[in-house]
């Protein structure tokens, strides 16, 4: 079974993301043959949006000859996900979507709808505007909340023959009318090492804390504590209170191991929504861990969680 990643990403929005990873990893164990389109490298200047932004912060100095980025026109989208999809000819889309990225989303996969391929749409925007996302003509499928067990089933029945789209955790329409699967249950986030393979070595090229640095991210917990209105975290604890988990230490030895020995990295970019927002044994036994790779890294925490100590 061949699946297409479809990554609709603004021009140096994050380093690689963990989400491709994840599926990559999660797609190889099921046997699955996959690949990976993302517009990431796709602007006409490099002096807006996320490219300009980190010239004014960490990446003071920089230019995209020292990232190694050959940036492309964005009206080279359309056709090269065209010719993407219809050389590697996928079985099933999977694409993550934002509210900044929706727009090509959509055009993306309007292009390609007359052959009539299957896709699931995940992500942020999906999980907190499910009915805005089903209202376009060009989606038929969402995940509404973790994708890790949604794919390992709907894997499953594309294999058996089953009907894929009555999957727990998805959302699909028919006949006018939008069908509510019931949610998957919350899975164990130790499962699974992502697998960045599928990126091109320079994307883990990255400005930040003053130089251009190999960077990988990665999560050592999923979920936040906190109820910020400017944020979408807080809607996961309403769809389930169960949500905020950690990772043992010993697995997050065990995935900085392996991100060591393949992709060797400079920099390490936690992406917890509140890094610190744990027992404070863990966040010393964490900090030694660290010491072991002797890399400098990046973190998100809130002041209360920050004491001398």
């Amino acid at each position: 079974m061949k699946i297409l990643i479809v990554y609709p990403n603004l021009p140096l929005m994050i380093t690689p993301a963990s989400f491709v990873a994840i599926c990559t990893s999660l797609l190889k164990e099921l046997n699955c043959e996959v690949q990976l389109f993302e517009t990431t490298l796709y602007s006409e200047d490099e002096n807006q949006g996320m490219l300009y932004k980190s010239k004014l912060g960490g990446g003071r100095g920089y230019n995209l000859d020292d990232l190694g980025f050959s940036l492309q026109p964005t009206n080279k989208i359309i056709p090269d996900f065209v010719k993407k999809v219809k050389e590697f000819k996928p079985d099933l889309l999977l694409c993550s979507t934002v509210e900044d990225t929706f727009r090509d989303t959509n055009l993306m996969l309007e292009s390609v709808k007359h052959l009539n391929i299957p896709h699931i749409v995940g992500g942020v925007l999906p999980i907190n505007a499910p009915e805005h996302c089903l209202s376009s003509s060009n989606i038929d499928v969402i995940c509404r909340f973790e994708g890790e067990l949604v794919l390992r089933d709907v894997i499953k029945s594309f294999k058996e023959g089953k009907n894929w789209k009555k999957t727990h955790g998805l959302w699909y329409k028919k006949n006018g009318k939008i069908i509510k699967n019931p949610l998957q249950p919350l899975c164990d986030i130790n499962d699974i090492i992502p697998d960045y393979s599928l990126y091109h070595p320079i994307r883990f090229n990255r400005p930040i804390g003053g130089k251009i640095r190999t960077t990988i991210q990665f999560e050592t917990y999923r979920g936040c504590p906190y109820s910020c209105t400017f944020c979408n975290s807080p809607t996961t604890r309403t769809m389930d209170k169960n949500f905020l988990r950690r990772k043992k230490v010993e697995r997050v030895e065990e995935e900085l191991d392996y991100y060591m020995a393949n992709f060797n990295p400079e920099y390490w970019f936690i992406i917890d929504d509140s890094f610190l927002a744990r027992p404070k044994g863990e966040i010393f036994e964490l900090c030694e861990l660290f010491k072991k790779y002797k890399l400098p890294w990046w973190c998100n925490t809130r002041l209360e969680n920050i004491d001398e100590s």
